[in-house]
């Protein structure tokens, strides 16, 4: 009896265990037991076209997003471009009623006046231009039919005759001989031909030296143009010792006098920061020293002042986080110092950013 017990034991326990259930979601559900069409797709081609009509749908609401966003952009600008647009339609108008004019150049009572295409002139001369659109409103007796005058006496006769070769372009602007860079660069300021005025402070970027530092910076600043200003301000920071020795630097007027100054005020009160730290020789513990800095362009001055100041406020942050695990008044002094002095590091930054950012300096193409 009781073998027949364990028979029966044994052969209920060989018998195999029914299959676990599989947890579905209603989605899976659905699709194995929901009804469908005789022409419905399997889950493989269902998924394929759930994806495409996904990647569809994405698709079509991108593209009407940025319809969307051209629309707004046409909307909010669409008086300045009509504004503009009519302003040109206006100066095609004027140049093509100038085409028979002549405009007269004055280069001095010993040399006899260029005459030149008063439209040709006007196109590429923004002040040609303004000053030829506004005759009638001038007390002269001048009309439509007497020629436009210019004077241009305080350059030389072959100095102006280049800048008009370069100007109408028979000459390239790689033919552009040194002697006349610097004349040409005073006559397309003042005439706001912008080909020529980038292009001669091209040549003049190109060829800052000690020797002519000083004389480009004055120039520069007088001009407004920006990169060659910076340029020969370093330079000159830079190569000479002492600056108000040099005879070149008593021309300078007194208000660029002001600026240099206050810049090299900043480098000095940049450096006393410590945020360069004093190089430690590792051998003897000595201090070498203080290098001192300067910079290719107050742009990158800016910008290396901004990461130092990022560089310190991390640390602070670390030493926040870690005197917070383990804390200790000595350490919490220490901490309440640096963030006195990162504080102050940020507000120097944000007084350099108003003085020296290029937003707040005046464009290289000084209108008008």
């Amino acid at each position: 009896m009781a073998d027949g017990n364990n028979n029966n034991n044994n052969a209920q326990a060989q018998q195999p265990l029914p299959p676990l259930l599989q947890i579905q979601d209603i989605d899976d559900w659905l699709r194995f037991n929901g009804l469908r069409a005789a022409d419905d797709v399997g889950p493989a081609e269902c998924g394929s076209f759930l994806s495409d009509l996904n990647r569809s749908e994405a698709h079509a609401k991108h593209e009407a997003q940025e319809e969307y966003q051209q629309q707004v952009h046409a909307d909010i600008f669409k008086e300045a471009l009509k504004a503009e647009e009519q302003q040109q339609s206006m100066k095609r108008k004027l140049l093509e009623a100038w085409k028979g004019e002549i405009l007269e150049i004055d280069v001095g009572a010993t040399t006899k006046p260029f005459r030149v295409s008063l439209a040709a002139l006007a196109q590429v001369c923004d002040t040609v231009f303004t000053m030829a659109s506004s005759r009638r409103y001038m007390g002269n007796a001048n009309n439509e039919e007497s020629p436009v005058l210019l004077s241009l006496t305080d350059y030389s006769a072959d100095s102006v005759k280049h800048f008009l070769d370069l100007a109408f372009d028979n000459l390239s602007m790689e033919q552009m001989q040194d002697q006349f860079v610097v004349d040409c660069c005073h006559i397309a300021h003042y005439l706001q031909c912008h080909k020529v005025l980038e292009a001669t402070n091209e040549v003049l970027l190109r060829h800052v030296d000690s020797d002519n530092c000083l004389s480009l910076c004055q120039m520069a600043d007088s001009l407004g143009l920006t990169d060659l200003f910076e340029k020969s301000l370093f330079h000159m920071l830079k190569a000479l010792d002492d600056l108000e020795s040099q005879e070149a630097y008593g021309d300078f007027s007194p208000e660029l006098k002001d600026r240099i100054g206050g810049i090299r005020a900043v480098f000095t009160k940049y450096q006393s920061t410590s945020m360069f730290k004093d190089d430690k020789d590792n051998n003897n513990g000595n201090t070498r020293a203080k290098r001192n800095l300067y910079f290719t362009s107050l742009d990158e001055y800016i910008a290396i002042f901004a990461e130092n100041v990022q560089y310190h406020r991390e640390r602070l942050e670390e030493a926040k986080e870690q005197n917070q695990v383990n804390f200790s008044a000595y350490a919490q002094g220490k901490i309440e110092k640096q963030e006195l002095r990162v504080l102050t590091l940020e507000a120097m930054l944000q007084e350099q950013k108003r003085l020296f950012g290029r937003q707040q300096r005046q464009d290289k193409r000084v209108r008008l």
